[in-house]
Order: C-alpha cells, then structure tokens, then sequence
C-alpha cells in the first residue's frame, strides 16, 4: 500500500522527487519515524514446554539442537516451518515477552518535566538535597510528631533508611548471606540525585472471555512520582506478560523474572542515561540508580513471589510473623504484643538453603519447617519478604473482612431472621434503606443487596458498603429506638441454624488441635461453648468498629495517632469476635500488621493495588487472536505499550504550533483509532477529555503537556516526518 501510494505521490510533476524518495514505504518504518515502535524494548524468549527453562532468540536461531538441555528434559524447544519464499523459519513451542525497565526509565527521564517531577518529593529538609546518612526505623519513631499526616510515601520511616550501594553476599565459611553497604560513609539511597524507587505488582487474570486462560502481569511503578501521577497507565511499566493457561511453578516463575532481576541489579548498581532538563531541554549524562523499594500485590500473588507457604499451612500461614494457624480460634492470634515477627536475615538463608538443596524431598521438609523457599527476587540486595510485601488494604479490608463479616457473619448464622411474627424482615428494611439512599452518581456500582452477595461483587462495592453499612443495618436491628435482645436461630433445618452448627463444629476442631498443640487439651471448651453469638447489640457495635476503623485507615493521609487507634479498634474487633465464638480467617490476621507498613510508607492509597486491577483490565480488553503458547501473551504487551507510544504521539501533535488540516486530521484519526481499544477500558470519558486534563494550568507547571513522540532510542536519533 505505501509503495503503491509512493508511485502515485510521484506522478504528481509539482512533487519534489528527492522528497519521495525518502518516503517509507513499510510499516516498520513509519513506527520507527513515528516514534511508536516497541521492538527495540521488547523482547521474546522462549520456554521449554515442559521444564519452563527460558531460552533466548539469539540461541534459538544458531542452535542445532531443539530439545531442551535440562537433564531429563525432553522439551520440544520449536518446529522448522517452510515459508513460501522457499526459506524456513524456527517456531518456538512456547514464549514469554518481557520489556525492559533500564529502556523504559530511559523513555521516562527524556519525556519534558519528568526528571523534575522525580524530584517532587524533596521537601525543605536540609538533608533532602545532600548525601546524607540513612534514617533508621528507631530514630524516625524518636522525632515522631503523632499528629503530623502521613500521605506520600515519602512521609514513611522507609523512605530515608535504605542504603545505596548494598550488596548481597554469601560468607565461604558459613554459606550465610548477608547485604553489606560497599559505600563508606554509608549514603541515604534516595539522596542520590536520581535515586529511583520502584513498586511491583504481579496478578493474574483471565484473559479470554471464555475465563479458562489465566496470565500473570508483572508491572513496575515509579515511588518518586507525585501519587496522582504514580498509577497513570503513562507511567506504569508492564515488563512481562507470564503465559498461561495456569500460573507458573516455581522454576517456571523464576526462569521468567530472572531478567527483570537482571535488570533491577544493573540499577542498582547505577547505569548512565541522557536525562532531560529545563525549558528548553538540555539533556545531560547522569548516573540513575533504581531499586526495588516494595511488593504491591493480592495476598496470594504476595505469597507466590516471595517463595511463601500459603494461609493453608499451619506453621508458616504468615508473612509477617511466626503465628500458627491454629492460634486464630484464640484470642492470641489477634494479640500484636505476643506475636513473634519473623527475622528477615533468618527468611532469607532459609531461601538460600532450600535453593541449594537438590533432592526434592528435602526442599519439601525444609519448606515445611520454614516456610521459605528461593525465588528469583531473593537475588536483590535489600529485598526481603517479611518487609517489603505490603498488605494490600483493598482485599484485607473489602474483599476480605467487609465481604466475610456481611456474608459469614451477620447474612449466614441468621442476624437477619425476624425476631417477631408479623414484623417486616429485617433484611427487607436493609435492602429498602440502602434503594432509597441517595448515593453520589460517581459511584458506579452501588453495595450489594443483601441475599445477592454473590462472588462477583467488587471491591468497591465492599468499600461502599463499609462507608454507609451502620444505618441500614441500624435500621434492621432496631426494636424501637434502640437495638437489643437476640436474633432467633430458626428451627434446625433452616439454613441459618445449620450455618451455625456447621460454623460451630470447625471452630470446636481447630480449637481442639490449639490445646492438644500446647498441652492442655483438658482446656478446650466443649462444643455447646464453641456457638456464635447471636446477640444483636454485639454485632452492631462489631459492625461500627470495623467500619470507624476501615474509614480511618483508607484515606489520602492519616497520622500515626489515628494509625494507632485505628489497629487497635481492629485488634478488639478480633478479639472480641473470637470471645464471642465468631470464628475468623486468616485476612483477620493479616489486618494486625497494617499499622507496621503504614508506618514505613504512609497512607494506604501509596499500596493500594486499585491502579493495578484497573491496568489488568486494560491488558485484558487488547484485541488478540486468542492463540496461546506465548502469541496471546506477546499481542497484549505489545498493545500495551503501543497503545502509550501512540497517546504520545497524539499529545505531540496536539502541541504543534499553527496546526494545519493535515495535522487536525491526522489527530482525529489517531483518536478514532484508540478508542475502540483499550482507552475504554481506562478512562470513563474520551482521549479528548484526558489530554485537555493534560492541558491544565497544574500540568503545565510542572512541564508535562508538551511531550515529544516515545523513543526508547538515545536523544539525537529523534524521529522526523
């Protein structure tokens, strides 16, 4: 097409020739003029379909060989398939794609008024400018002002305590690693003039409409950003896509991030980069260091990165701490004073040593003790699980406690049963209450109806929920004007009494197995005593601790006081529940550790993962040819970034000086390209709408309208038209 429009053009006598000469005439090259071509960051291994042992493109193009190399590996690696050219082309059985973060930082630092927003965070603190030393957890806690706010992440104790230049070494004489600062005196990281901090959050999702296709997406987020411009689809780094149809083990897992660590470890030790600054742009040769700062992600996610044992297993269901499953039928599981933290140095020469194992049997029995096993991220200095993988607020909080206190406790065991023949049924009082409820229009999925509790709802109609839950329910309980007495049980076949028999009969069993664990099953409770209350003044105050303390904990900034209030409404929330025979799952638990990390990195919105399950969606909305083996995977990166590049380019173009009609034109199309795909699925209104939101005095400020085309290439090999 472009040749055939090339021999047109050039028909034309009033056409200068040497002009269409330099006319492309490939796609190829009008992406690379353009600016929208994402070869050169992305690249594409390939994966034994058997072992998952990852093979580069250079080797599979030279080697003679196409089964695996793993011992006892008989993979199929690719098939020669003839072309109609007459030449062969090596298919690979099953690939991965993976973008590379040092190029992306690179297309960040060169994109106008970036490098100055990186350095946003910087307040009027002295040692904020200069090479200081790090803070420790200790002497932050020392100077303290528990009514301060704590909002960015920069706010926390963990921004200012790291150390540049660690590295992570083992001892020749005890095989322990241990990270040691090659830097003396030892350096703030985030001192450094572009000391970059990076969150990463991985998931899974279905991504066929058919849900039998589950990849994983492995993201990176930028920390020095402000936090309205943190988890922009612009600024978020989609490095792999893990091909599906079932999540990876871990061999597979770690063959697949083993570049992305690569990486990571190239940051961390400093690589150079052309950055640009000013108006107008200078671009100077700086030293960009970037490390992995935390682990956003769900609970299970969190647990399959960091090489845990997972909420099932008795000994090691915590990330946090040494707490046995067991002990969450007593009150001692929710005590944060009794609770044994666990050793990050510890956690990670457990890794090591089940990594150097090579029977798999003996991995399984460590693994069973510690709870640890080797993954890929162990390999960063600095990185340790017990402290860098934050809860996720959204599902311990909504997902988790809203969802299970509505259905398990206050729906299943019966809250809800009228108390009084010819009284309305309390869930209908609750359910008209929350109809007739005015409820801002920006909220576009309102709370679940009661009996409709399905799992499909959302997250943030459990948040809704939690904003609003104490006046219908309210309404429900209430006798008059105040709430009182007990809700009846039903007679025995009613599901609500077989609810709490059922309930009452595995709270009884694991109470059991704690007395028997400590020696003392003469002091377990029989069973008559293992029944959940009923009493409707004890769920209602439940009900409005949990509520006042979620409301408290999930806002843009929060300080230390009503951190600590906050945990403690929690820690009695559980406390009391379980004296009341309500028995909890692991989220419960996990809640008791949220004040630690808030702590260390501010507000919640700094780990939510909202931003990540909106980018999932995107991902999940690209148009692809539904092929697996790593086509599938390799078509949703690619829509990913190119879909960026392109909204680039418009931006681009929209900053052109005396626009012509060529140039409205050209907008209009590029408009009309994008919203059919995955623009949709991100923004509520139109691209319109985004880049006149780009165009405010508060983004002109801070020099981000006017932005040149992507290039992952040096400065200086600049597109032109």
């Amino acid at each position: 097409m472009l040749k055939a429009a090339r021999r047109t053009i050039s028909a034309y006598p009033n056409i200068d020739p040497e002009a269409v000469a330099c006319m492309a005439q490939t796609m190829r090259t009008v992406e690379n003029r353009l600016g929208v071509n994402t070869d050169n960051i992305i690249t594409t291994y390939t994966l034994c379909p058997k072992c998952s042992r990852r093979y580069s493109a250079d080797y599979i193009a030279t080697t003679n060989n196409d089964v695996c190399l793993n011992d006892g590996c008989e993979g199929v690696l690719f098939t020669s398939r003839e072309l109609a050219s007459g030449g062969r082309r090596r298919v690979s059985a099953v690939t991965y794609p993976f973008t590379s973060p040092i190029a992306w930082i690179q297309h960040m630092l060169s994109r106008p008024g970036m490098a100055e927003l990186l350095q946003n965070w910087r307040s009027d603190r002295h040692d904020d400018h200069v090479f200081g030393a790090p803070i420790s957890c200790e002497e932050w806690m020392r100077n303290l002002d528990i009514n301060r706010p704590l909002g960015d992440i920069s706010d926390g104790w963990g921004w200012r305590s790291t150390y540049a230049g660690l590295e992570r070494r083992e001892d020749p004489e005890t095989g322990l690693f241990t990270d040691e600062n090659a830097v003396d005196p030892p350096i703030r990281f985030t001192s450094l003039p572009f000391g970059l901090s990076f969150s990463l959050n991985t998931d899974w999702f279905q991504a066929t409409k058919e849900g039998n296709y589950s990849v994983g997406a492995c993201y990176l987020v930028l920390n020095n950003l402000p936090r309205h411009l943190r988890f922009l689809q612009e600024n978020i780094a989609l490095c792999i896509v893990l091909p599906g149809p079932n999540e990876p083990n871990s061999y597979a897992l770690d063959q697949m991030l083993e570049p992305l660590v690569s990486e990571l470890l190239q940051l961390k030790q400093g690589v150079n980069m052309l950055v640009r600054q000013g108006i107008p742009a200078v671009y100077h040769d700086e030293l960009v260091h970037g490390e992995l700062t935390q682990q956003i992600a769900d609970l299970m996610a969190c647990i399959k990165m960091c090489g845990g044992a997972g909420v099932k297993s008795e000994h090691n269901f915590c990330l946090y701490c040494h707490s046995r499953l067991l002990s969450l039928s007593v009150v001692e599981g929710f005590n944060r004073g009794r609770f044994d933290l666990r050793n990050p140095a510890q956690d990670l020469n457990n890794a090591y040593q089940w990594k150097n194992l090579q029977n798999d049997a003996d991995r399984k029995a460590l693994f069973e003790v510690t709870g640890n096993c080797y993954t890929a991220l162990h390999d960063i200095p600095g990185w340790h699980a017990p402290t860098l993988s934050h809860p996720d607020a959204m599902h311990l909080l909504y997902l988790g406690g809203m969802n299970w206190i509505i259905k398990q406790v206050l729906v299943g065991p019966g809250i809800f049963n009228k108390r009084n023949p010819g009284d309305i049924e309390p869930q209908d009082i609750f359910n008209n209450c929350m109809k007739t409820m005015w409820i801002p229009k920006s909220f576009q999925r309102l709370p679940p109806k009661l009996g409709q509790t399905r799992s499909t709802t959302k997250a943030d109609q459990w948040k809704l929920m939690s904003r609003i839950l104490y006046i219908p329910l309210f309404l429900a309980l209430r006798t008059g004007d105040v709430i009182s007495g007990y809700a009846p049980t039903g007679n025995p076949n009613s599901s609500s009494s077989k609810h709490v028999a059922h309930r009452a009969k595995l709270f009884h069993q694991q109470r059991q197995k704690y007395y028997q664990a400590n020696g003392i099953p003469e002091q377990c409770p029989p069973l008559a005593q293992c029944v959940s209350s009923c009493n409707l003044r004890f769920h209602y105050r439940q009900a409005l601790r949990f509520c006042l303390a979620v409301n408290i904990i999930d806002k843009r900034s929060i300080t230390p006081s009503e951190i600590g209030f906050s945990q403690q409404l929690l820690e009695l929330l559980c406390a009391d529940y379980i004296r009341n025979n309500v028995q909890l799952p692991p989220n419960f638990h996990y809640m008791m550790h949220l004040e630690e990390f808030m702590l260390k990195t501010g507000s919640v919105y700094n780990t939510h993962v909202w931003a990540m399950e909106r980018a999932n969606a995107v991902v999940s909305k690209i148009n692809h040819n539904g092929r697996s083996s790593g086509v599938l995977e390799g078509t949703l990166i690619r829509g990913w970034w190119k879909y960026l590049t392109i909204q680039n380019l418009i931006r681009t173009l929209e900053s052109l000086p005396n626009q012509t009609e060529a140039d409205k034109a050209m907008i209009s199309d590029l408009l009309v390209a994008l919203k059919g795909g995955s623009e949709d699925a991100q923004h509520t209104g139109t691209l319109e709408a985004f880049i006149a939101q780009c165009q405010t005095d508060y983004t002109k400020l801070y020099g981000i309208h006017a932005v040149n085309p992507v290039s992952f290439d040096q400065p200086g090999e600049s597109w032109h038209l």
